[in-house]
């Protein structure tokens, strides 16, 4: 019987997409609004780093959920890795 695994799975796809898409935002739109609005290299600075200290924790929680929901998918194939041939090799890649 097959298994979905759709809390893993998606706790997995959500992480990563809020991990990159957070990521991606803020050197893009965090670092580029504080080059546009700080009149000095400091005022720049505490900008782009008002931005990211609110950002962090939740990008933690994004790489939390990414990596946990990786090793359920793991652990709910584990069979198939160890199993069927070239599962491994991709796994590890």
């Amino acid at each position: 019987m097959t298994e979905r695994n759709t809390f893993v799975r998606s706790a997995h796809d959500l992480g990563l997409a809020a991990w990159l898409g957070g990521s991606l935002m803020g050197a893009v739109g965090v670092n580029g609004a504080a080059e546009e609005e700080g009149v000095t290299e400091v005022g720049t600075a505490r900008i782009a780093s008002a931005g990211w200290a609110r950002w962090a924790p939740l990008g933690a929680v994004a790489i939390g959920a990414h990596l946990l929901g990786g090793a359920g998918i793991l652990a709910a194939n584990r069979d198939r890795v160890r199993g069927q041939k070239g599962v491994t090799a991709s796994t590890v890649a």
